[in-house]
């Protein structure tokens, strides 16, 4: 195997158990957090997908061992999705099922690539294919859910497809009633939907699902924030905070700060400078808890205590505006 393989980025054999790769993973994050390493941690986090779902990582490994035209369609596609390269992925995944039409793992990829490449219809069509037989495997449907999920909040006229997102969760939470991934994204719909209660206690639900303090909790602890900042309430924002504190350590501080630097730097883009400061000022908070510090994160507070409380002050206030939106898109 190559040092882009799967199984080189994290680090771990192709026997290793659930366990082993997902402590591999949070590691490997911690190397290589989102906001200071974005195209690392998008391979990573693929990485982890593909191993931690026993027939991906069967099909993974027939691939990668096979020596044939599966495996070299396959590290096409690899690549295609690392480049972004959508349209192309599209099409050696369809070559790829004509050779091997039970390759869900590869049907999984063409939804994807699908959705990312702006045909989203192609893409629900394919998952309906994939998600209509018993396959038995919760990321499927739960990626089904968050494809749903995006189109329809960036659409206004795919309301519809609501109760289909929230059915692939239910199907998700079948499988594994304890796995986090679906409770939290059952959260997210609601949120979308405007329902922030119910949002709010789908994510609390997330949190405490499998017993384990994992990435998730921190997705949904900064979801939480999230649903507090737009209300806002920041009395219940400095509380959750808080709590984020308490769990916190060594291997997962650096992913925190990276989730809540990242919503600080979206809020930001949207002109809502004052609830980006909160979520910036949280991030520093947690990487100053362990003695660390970020120099974008500390840069970006800096230029937001610049702009007056007024932001629509005049030319030198649009000029600092103009300045630390060039800063935070170093986080996206």
């Amino acid at each position: 195997m190559g040092n882009d393989d799967y199984f080189s980025l994290l680090h771990v054999s192709e026997e290793a158990s659930e366990a082993e790769i997902k402590a591999a993973f949070m590691r490997a994050v911690r190397k290589h957090p989102p906001h200071k390493d974005p195209e690392k941690y998008k391979k990573l986090r693929q990485a982890y997908e593909c191993l931690s779902s026993e027939p991906d990582r069967k099909a993974y490994i027939k691939n990668i061992n096979s020596g044939g035209e599966i495996s070299k369609l396959q590290g096409q596609i690899d690549r295609s999705f690392v480049a972004e390269e959508w349209g192309s992925a599209e099409s050696q995944c369809k070559r790829l099922l004509v050779l091997d039409p039970e390759n869900d793992s590869c049907r999984n990829q063409l939804a994807l690539a699908q959705w990312r490449g702006g045909n989203w219809s192609k893409s629900f069509a394919t998952y309906k294919k994939l998600n209509s037989r018993d396959h038995g495997v919760l990321q499927y449907h739960l990626n089904e859910a968050q494809v749903l999920t995006d189109v329809i909040q960036n659409s206004n006229n795919l309301a519809s497809y609501w109760p289909r997102a929230i059915s692939c969760c239910e199907k998700a939470m079948l499988i594994d009633p304890v796995e986090s991934g679906p409770i939290l994204q059952l959260g997210i719909i609601a949120f979308f939907q405007d329902d922030t209660d119910k949002a709010l206690l789908q994510f609390r639900k997330a949190i405490h699902a499998d017993g384990e303090v994992d990435f998730h909790d921190f997705e949904s602890y900064h979801w939480i924030c999230r649903t507090y900042a737009i209300r806002g309430d920041r009395s219940n924002y400095q509380s959750t905070v808080l709590e984020v504190g308490k769990i916190l350590d060594q291997e997962t501080v650096e992913f925190a700060s990276s989730l809540f630097a990242q919503e600080g730097s979206e809020l930001a883009e949207l002109g809502q400078l004052e609830i980006a400061k909160w979520f910036f000022e949280s991030a520093n908070e947690f990487v100053h808890r362990f003695g660390k510090s970020d120099d974008r994160i500390d840069q970006a507070l800096s230029e937001l205590a610049k702009v007056p409380d007024n932001s629509n002050g005049g030319c030198g206030c649009f000029w600092i505006v103009l300045a630390f939106m060039a800063l935070v898109s170093s986080f996206s």
